[in-house]
């Protein structure tokens, strides 16, 4: 069942939108708001799957509500005005339905919606399962927790708990640790995100990945990108590719927390 949010200021044009998803056995309202302000709470109350998002609203418009929910949950802007459409797609929106709509209109945007989740429900099993083959091939204490490396001529023993990100350098990996430091470590990133427990590191980038448990705070931009906010301090964003792992990762943390 797919849980739909409702955000417009116009009455009229919400009892529109009802009207025409009672037909939709796999939609289900479970709110309505009729401002930015009321919609953002509701989203961040309800963790609505889908939300029916008008454009021009008194206050602010809906592009600030996407802004501020970042990838999730999925919108489908439904306006009055043509002139937004192109916006809304640069936001990743799901589709843009011109007021007044019919219902086989209102039928297709439904259609996008459903695939677009049996899309993400497919990378996120893909994600699981690689996960899941990974640490029946070895047993959680296999996993590299100390690298030893030569630093300045002596031989140091960083534990991998204490790394905030690793980033590829040429022929080496960086470690950049929370106090500060950092060391390189002969290795390519994808030879060493192998060896990692994939419960404490995240492959975010081709170049980068961060422990999970460093991160402070992330968002979503928009073009499947994230922005990690890690606790030295730095930020670093992530590439497209690797936007199901991440959401999938995400998805298990917050399940744990």
């Amino acid at each position: 069942m797919i849980s739909a949010l409702i955000v417009d200021d116009e009455p009229s044009a919400r009892k529109r939108i009802r009207n025409v998803l009672k037909n939709s056995d796999d939609i289900r309202i479970v709110g309505e708001a009729g401002s930015v302000k009321q919609g953002l709470a509701a989203v961040r109350a309800l963790r609505p799957d889908l939300v029916f998002l008008d454009v021009e609203m008194p206050g602010a418009n809906g592009f600030e509500l996407v802004e501020r929910v970042g990838g999730n949950p999925l919108i489908v802007f439904v306006s009055g005005h043509e002139g937004f459409a192109l916006d809304a797609f640069d936001v990743e929106a799901v589709d843009y339905v011109l007021k007044p709509f019919t219902a086989a209109r209102f039928e297709r945007a439904l259609d996008r919606v459903r695939q677009r989740i049996a899309t993400a429900q497919s990378a996120a099993l893909g994600t699981q399962m690689r996960a899941m083959m990974r640490a029946f091939d070895r047993e959680r204490d296999d996993f590299l927790h100390q690298i030893n490396l030569k630093h300045r001529g002596r031989q140091v023993v960083v534990d991998l708990a204490t790394v905030v990100c690793l980033e590829s350098d040429g022929n080496y990996v960086g470690l950049r640790l929370e106090d500060g430091r950092d060391f390189l470590y002969r290795s390519s990133m994808s030879a060493l995100c192998e060896q990692l427990d994939p419960t404490l590191f995240l492959r975010i980038h081709r170049g980068i990945a961060v422990n999970l448990t460093k991160i402070t705070k992330h968002h979503y931009l928009n073009n499947a990108l994230y922005r990690f906010h890690l606790s030295d301090g730095t930020e670093v964003t992530s590439g497209r590719a690797y936007r199901a792992d991440i959401e999938a990762a995400l998805s298990r943390n917050e399940t744990a927390g």
